[in-house]
């Protein structure tokens, strides 16, 4: 860890990949489950494409626990509360690939910390 202040647009910036990040994953993953072929020449081919898509998901997902990671450092020295928050959804994630994190709703609280702090 380096020691300097927390950055508010780094936080959103970070919360940002990693919403961009797990919507890419989850698409891979729908596409890698769309239909089974009825030929087995073809089915071969589609279970190599899907497997291909498996892993982009799955590096995918792991690239968004890393941003969220990123976003809990960069707010940790201006709001514990919140760097608790957004650990508590990683862990949730990290638990459950489907765990819907409200991406938008973190970002916004971080915004509205920045505006309080920038009025002081």
């Amino acid at each position: 860890m380096f020691d300097r202040d927390g950055c508010f647009d780094c936080t959103r910036k970070h919360l940002g990949k990693a919403q961009i990040k797990m919507g890419k994953a989850q698409i891979l993953l729908v596409e890698a489950d769309l239909g089974y072929p009825k030929h087995a020449y073809f089915a071969e081919i589609n279970m190599e494409e899907a497997e291909e898509c498996v892993w982009s998901a799955h590096d995918l997902y792991f690239e968004a626990l890393a941003q969220i990671s990123e976003a809990e450092d960069e707010i940790l020295e201006k709001s514990k509360e919140l760097a608790e928050k957004i650990r508590e959804e990683r862990l949730k994630l990290q638990d459950d690939f489907s765990h819907q994190i409200q991406f938008n709703t973190l970002i916004r609280e971080v915004t509205l910390i920045a505006q309080k702090i920038d009025r002081k």
